[in-house]
This record gives structure tokens, sequence and C-alpha cells, in this order.
């Protein structure tokens, strides 16, 4: 019974002895393969004990205990959490770095309870590893090559595009200075198509457009469709650049061409409206320029002066106001705020540069307009008398009038 006793006690001490080789194995062949033992610091041992039966023959059964241990520089790596409770304290990435922290040992432990001794005392046998942990090392994330020359292929065909837009505008730029407007409506027509948000695409093609219709090179039938065509393109302009003024420039000329086209009275003086009123926002986006507030002035004199100068030639014979009270009078009540507003216009150019001669011409005509307009014979005396002051002023800065202006008074 003693012999049977000591060959259990032999087994697991052989049992024991063979684990801490194997793991003292493992750790060497770890170090030879560039694992992760420290360059510097100390080595790694295996220790173990293993304790025997008493003598055969000693009263009683001893127990036996056998241990051993495997110990080395512990390693030291970074502990992060998972990957679900990461960034939870600020929502980001930047929580992953601050949730990360510096454990004391990452350590391996095993322990083998030894099947019990058919003696009253068990034979137990007790086994610690520790192990270092190899460090965690980030896996590079691997970019398709195709995606890159996807991109760069993206890239490419954008500039190309936009060169390509820049190439069209300056031709078609070109076209409008040489009058070549069918050129410059293609090539317009071309860049817009490239890039729908286009500006300066948008702007050149609705000009164009309106020169067409303005030297009347389309069909009657077709000109309501280009008329649709051009504003169409000079509204996207404007709202495209708000800050920009040829665009309601264009407009305005565009209206006014087509109020003078009208025979409606209706049409002809809606027209004309819109025509002064994209003027005025052009006027409120440049408020320094003396030639926009000459423009307005001039687009309201076409407006009325075709009807003063129709009912002056009718009593060309009088001196003074329109003898006839109900045309003079509805002539008052539809022009006469109007021919008001271009008198003060033409006076804000002159202000803005006293240099500038036809503001001063331009008043001394709505003055002569306004007085055969007037009630009174005083009234009527008055404007004149300032119409003549103003077109001195226009003659002492240089101005010329022309033969049939000479001898108007």
């Amino acid at each position: 019974m003693s012999f049977q006793k000591f060959i259990s006690a032999s087994t697991w001490a052989a049992v024991v002895y063979a684990l801490v080789v194997l793991a003292g194995s493992a750790t060497a062949q770890s170090d030879q393969d560039g694992g992760s033992r420290p360059a510097a610091g100390p080595g790694y041992s295996a220790q173990g004990s293993i304790s025997g039966p008493a003598p055969l023959g000693a009263s009683g059964p001893a127990p036996m205990h056998a241990s051993g241990s495997l110990t080395g520089a512990p390693h030291r790596s970074r502990v992060c959490p998972a990957d679900g409770n990461r960034g939870r304290n600020n929502g980001n990435n930047a929580g992953d770095r601050n949730q990360c922290r510096e454990p004391a040992i990452v350590s391996t432990s095993a322990a083998v309870a030894a099947a019990p001794h058919p003696s009253s005392s068990p034979i137990t046998t007790t086994f610690l590893l520790a192990t270092p942990v190899p460090p965690m090392t980030a896996v590079p994330m691997i970019q398709d090559p195709a995606d890159d020359a996807g991109m760069q292929t993206n890239g490419q065909n954008q500039s190309g595009s936009t060169d390509i837009h820049e190439l069209l505008i300056r031709e078609g730029n070109a076209a409008l200075a040489q009058n070549r407007i069918h050129d410059a409506a293609e090539a317009f027509q071309k860049a817009v198509d490239i890039n729908p948000s286009s500006a300066k695409g948008h702007e050149g093609l609705g000009v164009a457009l309106s020169r067409e219709i303005m030297a009347g090179n389309d069909r009657p039938s077709a000109d309501f469709d280009v008329v649709d065509r051009a504003e169409s393109h000079l509204r996207q302009a404007s709202d495209l650049s708000p800050s920009a003024t040829t665009p309601l420039l264009q407009l305005s000329e565009l209206e006014a061409a087509l109020a003078e086209r009208a025979t409606d009275y209706a049409e002809r003086s809606d027209r004309y409206s819109n025509a002064q009123n994209l003027l005025k926002r052009a006027v409120s986006l440049e408020p320094s320029k003396a030639d926009l507030y000459l423009k307005l002035a001039n687009l309201e004199r076409d407006q009325f002066g075709p009807a003063i100068q129709q009912a002056k030639a009718r009593f060309s014979k009088n001196n003074g106001p329109l003898p006839d009270s109900n045309l003079r009078h509805a002539l008052q009540q539809q022009y006469g705020s109007l021919i008001d507003d271009a008198i003060s216009n033409a006076q804000a150019a002159s202000q803005m540069n006293g240099h500038f001669a036809r503001p001063l011409l331009l008043i001394a005509r709505l003055l002569r307009e306004r007085a055969l307009i007037r009630d009174t014979p005083q009234e009527y005396s008055t404007d004149m008398h300032s119409a003549d002051d103003w077109q001195g002023q226009f003659m002492a800065v240089g101005g010329h009038l022309d033969q049939g202006e000479a001898g108007t008074r």
C-alpha cells in the first residue's frame, strides 16, 4: 500500500514538473521569435518545489505538496474599454484615449487540484503561471487602390470641367464683343450645360439672347420663346449673384425694348414699370454711380416723353401750358410724378459728377416738358427759366446742342 502511495505522489510530481518545463520552453521560444519580452530588465526564471512523502516505513501517510511558478519581467499593456463602451464620456474618439488605463501586471494563472488521495490526507498540487501578454498593436486600414484612383479621376474630371467652362465663358464674351451674337449664345449655352449653377454662364446667355431680340434676328413666331429664355437666364444669373448689377441692367433694357414694341397700352405700361424697378434695384446696389441715375432718368422719360411731345405737336403755335385742360389734366395725372422722379434722378447724377454734361441737358428738357402740363402761366414760366439755366450750365462745361435743339425753348 505504501508503494502505491509513493507511485501516485510521484506521478503528480511529474505532472507538475512537466508543466513547469513546458512553460519555460514556451517563454524561451517567445524570446527567440522576437516576442514581447522587454529588451532590458530582469530575466525570466522557472522555480518549483516538490514535497514528497516520508520515507517508506514511516508511520502514517504523509501528504505530498508540489508547487511551481514561472516568473519574469512583467509586461504592461494598455487596456481600453470594449468597443461598445468607448467614447461614452464625450461622445467622440477622444474618449477612447481618456478611458484607456495602464494596468499593474497582466498575468495568467492556472491551478491544478489533484484527485483526492485514498488516504485521509489529500495530496494537493498547485501551479501558478505568470506569463507576459504581447502588446496590443493597431491594425492598419488598407485602402483599396481602386478607391484612390477613383478619387483622383473625379478630381481630374472636376478640374477639367472647370477649365472647359471658363474657356467657354471667355469664348462667349469674345463673341459678344465682336457682335457675333449667335456664336456667343452657343458658347454660353454649353457653359450652362456643364455648370447649371454658373452665374456668368446664365448672364452671358441672357445677354446674347436679349441682343438677338433687339436686333430682330429671330422670326416673329419664335420671338416669344427667345424672350422667355432670355428673361429666365438673366433672372437665374441675378439669383445666383445677388450683388451683380449686369443681369438687372440687361433685364431692364430688355423690358424697355419690349415696352417700345408693345401695341397694347397696359402691356407697355407694365413693361416700363418693370424696367424701372429693375434699374432701381441696380441703383440700390451701386448708389454712388452717377450713370445709373442718368440711365433711370432717361428710362422714365422714355415712358412719358412721346405722349408729351405728341400733345405739344398738336398745339405747336401756343406759347404756354397746353390749352386743352382735359388733356393737360390727364397727362398730369398719368405722368406728373414720373416727370418729377426723372428730374430728381438727373439732378442726382449731376451732383455726383459736376463735369457730367449729359444730366444738365436732360434736366433742361424735362423742365420744358413739365412746363407744358402746368396749370398756370407763372408755373410754366418758372420751369422754362430754370430750363434755360440748366442748358446754360451744359454749354459751360463744353456741351453742344444739335441744330434742332438750339432754337428750342
